[in-house]
């Protein structure tokens, strides 16, 4: 790439700050001295070598995991999620903060490692790290795309289409994203005209997401497709909330055919436990997911016709349970070591000792106890203050500010709804948003001080 003088050290202080962050959010990992493992992580290092891929997976990740099968190390992965997410936020602090990017970025550094899970994330073997990158890389495009050069936009572009592709959530977030931007942009074309979103360039990137999606299973698959069924996932959900046991009561008492009938009174009290105690009642009735999904798909097609309320009382108790539920290392756990031991040996032997001597799989694993102390009250805080930040954005007329605040609420919305109400909630799933709150906050005070004359104005963009 050819650079102008004058552009040179503008970029060695870019490349510089960027390399600081990766380090800096690969800290836990090295503090751990192994990557970090959660139960999925398990499939994702197997399928770039099998590329057998369960009922209940989806192929992007497992393929994006293969950096280490090029690379002969399960660090190559820990390296690029947190450089892609380094990146990310160098991009948009460049855009909504211009010239101040790279010093709130060296800021951000601490209260991201001190404060939030990101830096727990991008040291896992997970896609959880590309949750945030979605939303911030939106933003940008959406708001802001004029103060990146044509060759950063396309860099922007291109993150987003890999970082959706990887979970079929960040689909759905996505897309809910940008529905709420194009009619909200729509019915404040008058009031306030700046405030429209330009969606040409994330709604090109949704739709490259979804055509990679579907064809990276049609070449490893062997059929195209964006989400594996998840009707046995619904049931799980059903069972968790109560519905699945009305259900059984209304029908099973009738002489319905149901092979569930059998554990009438006795399902499982979690979701989680009807779909992974692989030694408990569903699967041993069953005998597998896949014998399991015919009747699944029954069930919860006749649920939803016979009990429509039901299932939008629990959608709403299950999503805002998943606006609560953001503790940091949900999974990161040695209880998984029986199964994940013999992956590492026989993929990566070189790293089994490393992590068989782990933080993570030493005496009993880590503690996150005195961490979540730290991090949930942070940054349920931080998640309360963003309401404040839109409505003084809204006073003061910060187009950037008030957009990235407003888009940060909605994806934390989006994402409760998607992972609680369509799945179930756990503290995973919404963790790897809530980071994004102590970002547009680190952003709206910047902008706030400016405002007010306590800082000098940023130069344009370049």
């Amino acid at each position: 790439m050819h650079l102008h003088p004058r552009s040179l050290p503008s970029f060695a202080a870019s490349a510089a700050t960027i390399a600081i962050t990766t380090l800096a959010l690969m800290l836990p990992a090295l503090w751990n001295g192994s990557p970090l493992f959660y139960w999925d992580s398990v499939d994702y290092i197997h399928l770039p070598y099998s590329w057998d891929l369960p009922v209940y997976r989806t192929m992007p990740y497992g393929l994006f995991s293969g950096i280490a099968r090029l690379t002969g190390s399960l660090w190559a992965i820990v390296v690029v999620q947190s450089l892609l997410a380094a990146y990310m936020l160098h991009e948009t602090l460049a855009v909504f903060a211009p010239g101040a990017h790279r010093r709130l970025l060296l800021v951000l550094c601490p209260l991201l490692l001190v404060l939030t899970g990101l830096p727990w994330m991008t040291g896992q073997i997970m896609p959880d790290a590309f949750s945030g990158i979605v939303v911030l890389a939106i933003a940008a495009l959406a708001f802001a795309a004029d103060a990146l050069s044509v060759k950063r936009r396309l860099a922007v572009v291109l993150i987003l289409v890999i970082a959706t592709t990887l979970h079929t959530s960040y689909i759905a977030v996505s897309a809910g994203l940008l529905i709420v931007l194009a009619v909200g942009g729509w019915g404040i074309r008058h009031h306030w005209p700046a405030l429209r979103p330009r969606l040409v360039l994330p709604i090109a990137a949704l739709a490259l997401a979804l055509v990679s999606v579907a064809t990276i299973h049609w070449v490893t698959v062997g059929r195209p497709f964006v989400t594996q069924p998840s009707a046995v996932l619904w049931l799980a959900r059903m069972v968790q909330d109560g519905v699945a046991q009305r259900f059984l009561d209304d029908n099973c008492k009738r002489g319905d055919e149901y092979r569930l009938c059998a554990l009438s009174g006795k399902l499982p009290r979690t979701a989680n436990a009807f779909l992974w105690d692989y030694g408990g009642a569903p699967l041993q009735l069953y005998g597998s997911w896949e014998k399991m999904r015919p009747e699944a798909r029954r069930i919860v097609q006749k649920s939803l016709r016979d009990y429509p309320w039901l299932h939008v009382k629990a959608a709403a108790q299950l999503t805002l349970e998943q606006l609560y539920r953001f503790k940091t290392g949900d999974g990161v756990s040695k209880s998984m070591g029986w199964l994940l031991g013999g992956t590492i040996l026989k993929y990566y032997p070189a790293e089994y000792e490393p992590w068989r001597s782990s933080h993570q799989m030493r005496g009993d694993g880590i503690d996150f106890t005195a961490i979540n102390k730290i991090h949930v009250p942070a940054q349920a805080i931080a998640q309360l203050l963003l309401i404040g930040l839109v409505v003084v954005a809204y006073r003061r007329r910060d187009r950037l500010t008030f957009a990235l605040a407003a888009m940060t609420i909605i994806a934390l919305l989006g994402n409760a709804f998607v992972c609680g109400a369509l799945s179930n909630p756990n503290d995973r799933y919404q963790n790897r948003l809530a980071w994004l709150a102590v970002v547009v906050l680190v952003v709206g005070v910047h902008r706030n001080r400016q405002s007010a004359g306590l800082l000098p104005s940023d130069p344009a963009p370049r």
